[in-house]
């Protein structure tokens, strides 16, 4: 055996040896060995003369002790031996030792990198049109998706420093024949790939018993086994008895259905059949048929009672799993501390999938964690497919036993819930355990839950997802701390016309706008007069960032803040309930002339509870954490300038106009990439940084801009200078909204009801309750003024 395997792993003692099945074998025993026990492992050539000693098929070497693996898996196309360019990159960047996989579509490198911490383990790639099937253990077909395509493994890079062992091949790739110290290329690699993986949830795929021994020793620990193997017939019928050897197989190799299929085929129960039998064994399909049929056997019909006593047992954990359940049913004990009943079943399903399903009382329905933020799981799909799942787990389970009475009372309590009905019931009664309610969801405001973890605002902390921040809203960046944008900071350049205070300015909002802080109470207007000035581009391309409305970004149209003449406090007001939860709220473009309401905009800018309510659905309280930013081209009408005073209003006024030759059609789809998103979200976190520091005073470019706004939105100031003028005489409040309200439409203005108009009268001091008009006591008069020649003839009570 010749391997073309570096000097430097030589002088290790860190070899196993492998069965085709790259289960690792002790090269001094032949037993199994384990990647956590260096006892089970031996020297370069210790490993060599174990190969053929076992007939193993080849050597591993076992991972850490500054020794990282990086294994890049489906990046060799088969048809032409063509390499991926991001693979070629990746082993550029690390050049070191690196070998093409057994299965010739894979590479693996193995560097020196001492004290380097790995995030994460396993990452996808691009897709590179390499086709390689996935295929389906228990069938040993090729896996198909939901519409019956057949399904490909996707490219991953996946990065080791324990716990793990890599098979050698000795097919060298390239020149890269040597292990190198390379800490810092691998920095560089965490740093691309440290992307959304989270700890997916595959909540119907049951955990399966390891194979720790060889089929010798499985017919020395299981009894039945044993007796299947050896020809005993025990149903008398030719298919059952081949169920119930194959069932016995599979549970042996790990639900290896083709290693089930060789042993099968090799036992000395087949090697007895007639011809006529061996024939039927001739059928392609047979054999997978009886497989798949038997895969409940492989849980339910074994003799364990031996095994479990052994020291080294234990239970390999579905790597998409975030639950380890049957460690957590050892733990629990279920069969003696939950009673044989409803509301048994319920409790144990709580205590079980309690990290990734809890019932929400708010919205009457069951909320799934994903492994990156719980969402509503509507019409309780997923949680049924958890509670066949938990049945299969407890006939896994209830192999270990150890009362054989128990055991069989056990197992046909577990067999109930193979009823509909009674898994129902049981998903009933587990709904008043853990149970949540909305105001749990995103409870703590100083998270902000980025596709790749969770950042701490507060402490720019960054962690992994975890179940019990119990949120909800997630945005579609990627937090990489190293990131920028270069095109963003040109964009950001260009609008503001190279304005640093402004542009400071604006930073510090948009930073402010990712918390739940509104401790300012304002809002800020985006405004262009011309079109075509990038204010769009900024805005959506923040809400993108912060992801939408499955997000912490929502839109709002223009008319819900819009005076209206008549409000039914009955109403459904689902325009305000939506904005529950939400940070940054765009209310993009309103109409020309249109009246903001302003008792809403306080309201909404404040900091007490708003009361609203869906369509059909109850009435509930939530107090406001967004900030509302408005683009627009035109500015609407502030009756009421107590907005303007109490520095509600902040106008960021965007005047380059971009022809239609400087226009960038693929700058929106540019900035929305990965790596310029995450460079974005540092822009925004320096801003909050700088928002924590020096506070968010406006420049002299944005107290220009609102004071001319504040101006401009005098429109009773304005219909006073139009339609009255100062005179020895008066005139009634109701006569002069009569000529108001003309005069509005005339103008192209909403007209506010008259109850606001004597409002606004008022705050300017221009009525009196009473008053002598054309020598009669009239009540709500404007002393001092008449009406002006043109508006004189509509001059009517």
């Amino acid at each position: 055996m010749k391997l073309n395997i570096p000097e430097i792993l030589k002088k290790e003692k860190r070899f196993v040896c492998h069965d085709e099945f790259k289960r690792p074998i002790n090269p001094l025993t032949g037993k199994y060995a384990k990647v956590t026990d260096s006892n089970t492992w031996a020297s370069y050539e210790e490993a060599k003369s174990g190969v053929s000693k076992f007939g193993v098929v080849g050597i591993g070497f076992v991972l850490g002790e500054g020794y990282v693996g990086v294994d890049i898996d489906t990046c060799i196309d088969s048809k032409n031996g063509q390499v991926s360019e991001e693979a070629k990159e990746i082993i550029a960047t690390l050049n070191s030792y690196t070998e093409i996989s057994m299965s010739g579509m894979g590479l693996h490198t193995i560097i020196k990198a001492e004290d380097v911490k790995l995030p994460f383990n396993k990452r996808k790639m691009k897709p590179n049109g390499i086709m390689r099937p996935d295929i389906d253990a228990t069938t040993g077909k090729q896996k198909l998706d939901k519409e019956g395509n057949p399904k490909y493994k996707h490219p991953e890079i996946e990065i080791y420093n324990k716990s793990r062992y890599f098979v050698l091949t000795g097919n060298v790739y390239g020149d890269y024949n040597q292990v190198n110290e390379r800490s810092e290329a691998l920095k560089k690699i965490i740093n691309k790939y440290n992307i959304s993986a989270p700890r997916d949830v595959d909540i119907c795929t049951p955990t399966v018993i390891p194979m720790e021994t060889s089929i010798k020793q499985a017919l020395n620990l299981d009894s039945v086994f044993n007796a299947y193997w050896y020809g005993t017939r025990p149903n008398k019928d030719e298919s059952a008895d081949d169920l119930a050897l194959m069932g016995k197989l599979l549970y042996w190799c790990n639900a290896d259905v083709d290693l089930a299929i060789k042993y099968f085929m090799a036992s000395p129960y087949t090697k007895q059949k007639d011809k006529s039998h061996l024939k039927k064994l001739d059928r392609k399909d047979y054999l997978l048929r009886t497989a798949k049929a038997a895969m409940p056997i492989t849980t339910a019909a074994i003799d364990h009672q031996k095994w479990m006593k052994k020291k080294d047992y234990g239970i390999v954990q579905n790597s998409k799993a975030t639950v380890n359940i049957q460690e957590r049913l050892i733990e629990l004990q279920p069969h003696i501390k939950y009673s044989y009943d409803d509301r048994g079943n319920g409790d144990l399903f709580a205590d079980i999938y309690k990290d990734v399903a809890r019932f929400n009382t708010t919205v009457n329905d069951w909320y799934i964690y994903n492994g990156k933020l719980w969402q509503r799981d509507t019409g309780a799909m997923m949680v049924s497919r958890l509670a066949k799942q938990l049945k299969d787990e407890l006939l896994v389970f209830s192999i270990s036993i150890e009362n054989e009475s128990q055991k069989t009372a056990y197992q046909k309590h577990i067999m109930k819930l193979g009823s509909r009905t009674a898994r129902d019931t049981m998903l009933k009664d587990a709904r008043d355990k853990y149970n949540i309610s909305n105001e749990d969801l995103d409870k703590n405001t100083d998270l902000l839950n980025c596709q790749n973890g969770t950042l701490n605002l507060k402490t720019l902390e960054f962690r992994e997802h975890h179940s019990k921040d119990l949120l909800s809203r997630i945005t579609n960046v990627e937090y990489q701390p190293t990131a920028k944008s270069e095109l963003w900071d040109r964009f950001i350049n260009e609008v503001m016309l190279g304005d640093k205070a402004k542009i400071e300015y604006l930073k510090k909002a948009i930073g402010y706008s990712l918390t739940a802080d509104t401790s300012l109470e304002t809002c800020f207007i985006l405004y262009g007069s011309q079109t075509r000035n990038g204010k769009s581009t900024l805005v959506e391309t923040i809400m993108h960032l912060l992801g939408g409305s499955g997000g912490y970004a929502l839109q709002m149209k223009p008319e819900s803040l819009a005076q209206k003449h008549n409000v039914d406090s009955r109403q459904a007001s689902g325009d305000i309930a939506r904005l529950s939860g939400a940070r940054f709220l765009n209310v993009s473009e309103p109409p020309k002339k249109m009246i903001f309401d302003a008792a809403l905009l306080k309201t909404l800018l404040g900091r007490d509870s708003i009361v609203a309510r869906h369509l059909h659905e109850r009435e509930f309280e939530f107090i406001p954490v967004f900030k509302l930013f408005m683009n627009t081209n035109y500015l609407p009408i502030i009756q009421d300038d107590t907005l303007f005073s109490s520095g509600r209003i902040n106008v960021i006024t965007f005047d380059r106009h971009f022809s239609e030759k400087e226009q960038d059609k693929t700058l929106k789809n540019r900035l929305r990439e990965n790596e310029n998103l995450s460079g974005i979200l540092n822009w925004c976190l320096e801003g909050l940084k700088a928002f924590y520091i020096d506070g968010l005073a406006p420049t002299n470019a944005i107290i220009d801009a609102t004071a001319e706004y504040r101006s401009e939105s005098d429109k009773l100031g304005k219909f006073v200078t139009e339609c009255l003028e100062e005179a020895n005489e008066n005139i009634t409040a109701s006569s002069a909204y009569n000529v108001y309200e003309h005069w509005c439409r005339a103008c192209g203005y909403g007209c506010e009801n008259r109850g606001n108009f004597y409002a606004e009268l008022r705050s300017k001091n221009l009525m009196s309750k009473t008053g002598t008009v054309d020598g009669k006591t009239k009540q709500r008069v404007i002393k001092g003024y008449k009406f002006t020649d043109e508006w004189q003839p509509l001059f009517r009570d």
